[in-house]
Protein backbone atom coordinates (compact mmCIF):
# COMPACT_ATOMS: atom_id res chain seq x y z
CA UNK A 1 0.00 0.00 0.00
CA UNK A 2 2.83 2.74 0.90
CA UNK A 3 4.76 1.92 -2.57
CA UNK A 4 1.46 2.17 -4.37
CA UNK A 5 1.28 5.39 -2.11
CA UNK A 6 4.92 6.97 -3.19
CA UNK A 7 4.04 6.35 -6.94
CA UNK A 8 0.65 8.06 -7.05
CA UNK A 9 1.91 11.27 -5.01
CA UNK A 10 4.24 11.84 -7.69
CA UNK A 11 1.51 11.73 -10.70
CA UNK A 12 1.16 15.09 -12.60
CA UNK A 13 -2.99 15.55 -10.46
CA UNK A 14 -2.28 13.98 -7.31
CA UNK A 15 -4.17 15.97 -4.76
CA UNK A 16 -5.41 18.19 -7.06
CA UNK A 17 -9.27 19.90 -6.67
CA UNK A 18 -10.92 20.97 -9.89
CA UNK A 19 -13.39 23.49 -10.32
CA UNK A 20 -15.20 24.90 -13.63
CA UNK A 21 -14.15 28.02 -14.72
CA UNK A 22 -14.67 30.49 -18.22
CA UNK A 23 -11.91 32.67 -19.25
CA UNK A 24 -12.95 35.86 -20.59
CA UNK A 25 -13.95 34.66 -24.13
CA UNK A 26 -16.81 31.98 -22.37
CA UNK A 27 -14.16 29.30 -22.58
CA UNK A 28 -14.87 26.70 -20.03
CA UNK A 29 -11.37 25.67 -18.54
CA UNK A 30 -10.85 23.72 -15.30
CA UNK A 31 -8.96 25.68 -12.18
CA UNK A 32 -6.88 23.19 -10.61
CA UNK A 33 -5.80 23.75 -7.00
CA UNK A 34 -3.02 22.30 -5.41
CA UNK A 35 -0.34 22.44 -2.44
CA UNK A 36 2.14 24.22 -4.97
CA UNK A 37 -0.26 27.03 -6.58
CA UNK A 38 -2.98 27.15 -9.24
CA UNK A 39 -3.59 25.76 -12.72
CA UNK A 40 -5.71 26.35 -15.25
CA UNK A 41 -6.27 23.21 -17.52
CA UNK A 42 -8.32 22.85 -20.93
CA UNK A 43 -11.71 21.37 -20.00
CA UNK A 44 -11.70 18.52 -22.57
CA UNK A 45 -8.46 16.73 -22.01
CA UNK A 46 -6.69 18.34 -18.59
CA UNK A 47 -3.98 19.59 -20.37
CA UNK A 48 -1.85 22.26 -18.73
CA UNK A 49 -2.12 25.88 -20.11
CA UNK A 50 -1.09 27.43 -16.99
CA UNK A 51 0.51 27.69 -13.66
CA UNK A 52 1.16 30.22 -10.97
CA UNK A 53 2.81 29.57 -7.47
CA UNK A 54 1.09 31.04 -4.54
CA UNK A 55 3.85 33.42 -4.01
CA UNK A 56 2.96 34.76 -7.75
CA UNK A 57 -0.64 36.50 -5.36
CA UNK A 58 -0.41 38.69 -3.00
CA UNK A 59 -3.00 37.96 -0.82
CA UNK A 60 -5.20 40.43 1.81
CA UNK A 61 -5.68 39.40 5.53
CA UNK A 62 -9.09 40.52 6.28
CA UNK A 63 -9.52 42.31 9.60
CA UNK A 64 -12.94 41.60 11.30
CA UNK A 65 -13.58 44.30 13.99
Amino acid sequence: MMEYLKIAQDLEMYGVNYFEIKNKKGTDLLLGVDALGLNVYEFSDRYNIGHHGYDDFMFYRLMVL
